[in-house]
């Protein structure tokens, strides 16, 4: 699979993540007492989210940043190609978990005192994160070959002495992967936003 289908992959489990901001976002409207309550886990929660953001940028900046003519660069393809993401990404695979520990033993009860109408529909979403551990862990993987198989080839492409070529393909990826490094970092940019603004309100 080219990165190309990593990248959708990814977006279904990167849009859940992202639209648990979204919940929080709305945790920043709640009376000034409540929001107080929750402050500090919502922290915790935007926190993790965006560790499964990051890595996934810093992962793909290896490939598409890689000086092709330098040994610094050819270091982070050989680290690339040997599979070495694989183990920075399935780290992705205990955010979910942790931002459903920090509803059940934080947020659940503070929710459903304030907001109980909408209570069943947040703890659904909040629940659903849990199972996200899953899809993450194969979307971990997937991209992790991906980059390994992209490394590969650049760097056969290289060995041949074929820079030109390398670097088209290196062009090509980043153009594959484009949406969702956007998409990544405009999440992040967003999670940036609310920390400042529950720091500023609790």
């Amino acid at each position: 699979m080219g990165l190309l289908g990593v990248a959708s992959v990814l977006f279904d489990g990167l849009k859940s993540l992202s639209d648990g901001i979204g919940l929080i976002r709305g945790a920043v409207q709640l009376p000034e007492t409540q929001r107080q309550l929750a402050g500090t886990r919502l922290h915790g929660a935007i926190d993790e989210i965006a560790k499964s953001f990051e890595v996934i940028e810093s992962q793909l900046v290896s490939l598409l940043g890689a000086d092709l003519r330098s040994p610094a660069g050819r270091s982070a393809l050989v680290e690339l190609e040997g599979g070495s993401a694989l183990v920075k990404l399935a780290t992705m695979r205990g955010h979910c978990g942790v931002i459903h520990k920090i509803w059940e033993e934080d947020l659940s009860g503070v929710f459903q005192k304030i907001t109980p109408n909408d209570f069943a529909a947040i703890e659904q979403a909040f629940r659903s994160l849990d199972n996200l551990d899953g899809v993450m862990l194969k979307a971990s993987q997937v991209l992790a070959d991906g980059l390994a198989s992209e490394a590969e080839a650049i760097l056969d492409l290289v060995d041949n002495g074929q820079i030109a070529t390398a670097q088209h393909r290196l062009l090509q990826v980043r153009a594959e992967v484009r949406d969702l490094r956007r998409f990544v970092n405009n999440s992040l940019a967003e999670m940036v936003e609310l920390r400042f603004v529950l720091r500023a309100r609790t």
